[in-house]
């Protein structure tokens, strides 16, 4: 962004941020150390388009949910994995970045055979390509009331493990809801580790209801910003203590380009969900129109894209670059961490991503308890 004066910034009360680089790049290959996962099967990989979505950590390792197919771009996200990391957490450092290993595949949808025409979104598989993780302590499921509405195969964990998924259409999703049992997350079935123990929200007739089967899935939000248009998009979860409430966080896509970053609230984790609460947007007067680019008003914000690497089925190392005109926003990531304030509001933060220029930022939203 262009200005007349450099900025001044002030970073002595952030946390230090570990970047890993490859410890002997080669003069064609990034500084960074790519994202490592084995036992990827064909057609499966990690590049520009295929990204990571939610993560937790369980026993000292980091389970990551990753998108590893898609097409049309981001437009559709075919097949989302859980990689698990080969290293616990205490031998990660700036020269040995964490390896991962492909668990099994959460989520699978076809390909779309007419991208004009694509079909409706929920009556199929495929709903949870995008996956946002909250790890609950026992003690905290009790407190919140829901232990006796979850499966029975969930109400003796140590540790229940919530999945909030959208679907293979991405920006015209509802949201789904899956739980299992923290000794479940590597249960196995016909001799390998699969989903067989997931519990798959159905309803609510008098009581919450529960299958293992995915396609039954039923969705948890009925209201939208657009009469009829469900856009969920990259999503996250939080429990937040401290609303007694979970926070949903999304960015919601309208036919007119606006990127809305709206949360909603619930009590327990199918809802109901309180309506939207925009909060954000790229033309907001106060930071949007200063941070990301806006085509119609020929500002001096410019492209700043660095160039994206992903190693081909092939082992050859491609590079590309995903140039973007009108700016836009991508995520937002709820950090578990909340803030109450002395006036009774609580803060959260998250990650808020900006395409043209591409860049991260650190956000937070205030909520009054009512």
């Amino acid at each position: 962004m262009a200005g007349t004066r450099p900025p001044v910034s002030d970073y002595s009360s952030c946390p230090k941020l570990n970047m890993y680089l490859k410890p002997k790049p080669l003069a064609n290959q990034p500084l960074f150390q790519e994202t490592e996962i084995s036992d990827l099967t064909s057609g499966q990989g990690v590049g520009s388009s295929e990204v990571p979505t939610g993560a937790f950590a369980l026993n000292d390792y980091l389970y990551m949910f990753y998108i590893v197919k898609c097409q049309d771009g981001v437009r559709f996200n075919l097949n989302s994995i859980l990689a698990k990391s080969d290293q616990t957490h205490t031998s990660w450092h700036n020269n040995a970045a964490p390896t991962f290993t492909r668990l099994f595949d959460v989520s699978v949808h076809p390909p779309i055979a007419d991208k004009d025409n694509p079909p409706p979104d929920g009556t199929d598989v495929g709903k949870f390509l995008h996956v946002a993780p909250v790890v609950l302590e026992r003690a905290t499921v009790v407190k919140t009331g829901i232990l006796p509405s979850l499966p029975p195969g969930v109400r003796n964990a140590k540790k229940v493990i919530f999945l909030w998924g959208s679907s293979w259409y991405s920006g015209h999703s509802n949201l789904y809801l899956a739980v299992l049992a923290d000794v479940d997350i590597e249960a196995t079935s016909n001799g390998g580790k699969d989903i067989s123990k997931w519990w798959y929200f159905t309803g609510t007739a008098g009581a919450p209801t529960w299958t293992h089967d995915e396609a039954a899935a039923q969705p948890l939000l009925n209201t939208w910003t657009l009469p009829n248009h469900p856009c969920i998009t990259p999503h996250s979860v939080i429990w937040s203590a401290d609303l007694e409430q979970f926070v949903l966080a999304y960015t919601c896509y309208t036919p007119d380009r606006l990127h809305r970053v709206q949360f909603r609230v619930a009590s327990v984790p199918w809802g109901p969900w309180s309506t939207e609460m925009d909060t954000f947007n790229q033309d907001d007067t106060q930071w949007g129109m200063k941070l990301f680019h806006h085509t119609e008003t020929n500002d001096p914000i410019t492209e700043n894209y660095a160039p994206v690497f992903k190693i081909s089925q092939k082992g050859q190392l491609q590079q590309s670059v995903a140039p973007e005109n009108q700016g836009k926003i991508y995520a937002p990531y709820l950090l578990d961490i909340t803030t109450k304030n002395a006036d009774g509001s609580v803060t959260v933060y998250y990650i808020l991503s900006s395409a043209n220029p591409y860049n991260s930022f650190l956000m937070k939203t205030s909520f009054e308890r009512k």
